[in-house]
């Protein structure tokens, strides 16, 4: 009876568990954030549960570094040059003047530039500001490249490459101080969102789940709110430990790929404490939170480009507890980009004749379209022509048809039998030859 009521008690713990609302990626908006104000409501109202809209509200990547470009572009034209020197050198040597450069900005050529004619008779210091502007831009833009570039640019990317941003903004704008006049106002807009990140738990547990970085960036760049962090994973691990059932925590030696004795004496070693035949003993997964707190953050980190879901696929056994968290944590999207790519052809699929498809099977119908789509065909495969068939006819001899056709063959008979004596083989006489 005790079994079948600890049996219930894990199938509810998993039932729970799958129907707890996780996180949503979406558009840092009003309306969005009073959905998930109504959402909060409801579900407590309800449904008696408790859900955070803030802390489950997770602003796209690419629509925060919209929002600071935009400030940017908005502001320029007002930028405060009082700190800015007098003159300064610009990258091809020339200098320049601080009030030609401010009066060029005054006449606003980004949008001479939206008419093209205009565009043409930009002078010099125009040019001038629009390559400035241009400088200022790229660095948001290739962050932005860097996390479109992932088939799953997952939240733990997200904290360093919008660092990245402001370290880039700020030594530009140490560098080049009249290009810090125009940067302020976008990256006063970056630092507020870069502190809301680090008061967000979803950020913080997945760096903490990412083999790359682990707590290796908080404790590098966020200083004394570093214990902060590591005190909240303790209590994150905490929470889920509760939550798993018996037989997944606990001192657990995870399985070696291969047996090098038969189970049943295996296991009775380990039940009468015996002496075993192991040469080399299985890896005990730690027995308390602390210890498998301390034994991941102690492992030193992967390499860049390591796949998140094979490492956690080969640690799930050694750190069953962060294995778990991570599961929640990881498919959190910081852009909204790939479901879009993934669900953007959903009409076709769901018509007027298939309109029954069930929401799990839609699903992944449009995940097998989007896999599919990917796996681009190559139609010159094959019919590219090799590099050794453009290159011109060769001329050199080749001597081992030159030795056959001039009738060298006893000779190779010869040699190879002085080689074979060499080595210390017995050849005896009247041995066939290769050639008559």
């Amino acid at each position: 009876c005790e079994l079948i009521l600890e049996a219930w008690r894990d199938y509810f713990r998993i039932l729970k568990r799958d129907l707890v609302v996780g996180h949503f990626t979406m558009d840092n908006a009003t309306n969005n954030t009073a959905w998930m104000k109504k959402l909060s409501d409801t579900l407590w109202q309800e449904r008696k549960i408790k859900f955070d809209p803030i802390e489950h509200q997770i602003p796209r990547f690419p629509h925060i570094l919209n929002i600071c470009v935009n400030h940017i572009l908005r502001a320029y034209m007002n930028a405060d040059f009082a700190d800015v020197p007098s003159t300064w050198t610009n990258a091809l040597g020339e200098v320049m003047r601080k009030e030609d450069y401010v009066e060029a900005v005054a006449w606003d050529p980004v949008s001479i530039c939206w008419n093209i004619l205009s565009g043409l008779r930009l002078t010099a210091l125009e040019w001038e500001v629009l390559q400035d502007l241009e400088v200022v831009l790229e660095i948001p833009h290739e962050a932005q490249q860097c996390m479109s570039s992932e088939s799953r640019p997952i939240l733990s990317k997200a904290v360093p490459a919008f660092k990245t941003v402001i370290l880039q903004w700020r030594a530009l704008a140490k560098h080049a101080p009249h290009c810090g006049a125009i940067i302020n106002a976008g990256l006063d807009r970056a630092e507020q969102y870069y502190q809301r990140m680090g008061h967000m738990t979803a950020y913080c547990i997945a760096m903490f789940v990412d083999p790359t970085i682990c707590l290796t960036w908080v404790d590098r760049h966020w200083g004394p709110k570093a214990s902060d962090v590591r005190d909240l994973v303790l209590h994150t691990m905490t929470e889920y430990r509760s939550h798993l059932p018996v037989h997944q925590v606990g001192t657990q030696p995870v399985e070696p790929a291969q047996a090098t004795h038969p189970r049943p004496f295996r296991t009775l070693a380990t039940r009468y404490g015996l002496p075993s035949m192991e040469l080399n003993q299985a890896p005990q997964a730690p027995s308390s939170v602390e210890q498998e707190f301390n034994a991941y953050v102690s492992t030193p980190l992967s390499p860049n480009g390591t796949d998140p879901l094979a490492f956690w696929e080969a640690s799930k056994s050694l750190y069953p507890v962060v294995f778990t968290i991570a599961l929640d944590y990881l498919p959190i999207q910081a852009s909204s980009v790939p479901c879009e790519c993934v669900f953007s052809s959903s009409s076709e699929t769901d018509t007027k004749k298939r309109n029954r498809i069930v929401p799990a099977l839609m699903e992944a119908l449009q995940m097998l379209k989007f896999g599919l789509k990917k796996e681009r065909l190559d139609f010159t495969r094959g019919w590219i022509t090799p590099e050794r068939d453009m290159a011109g006819g060769d001329d050199r001899t080749d001597l081992l048809v030159w030795l056959f056709a001039s009738g060298g063959g006893k000779s190779l008979d010869d040699i190879l039998g002085m080689v074979a004596r060499e080595e210390g083989d017995d050849v005896a006489d009247g041995t066939p030859t290769l050639f008559a």
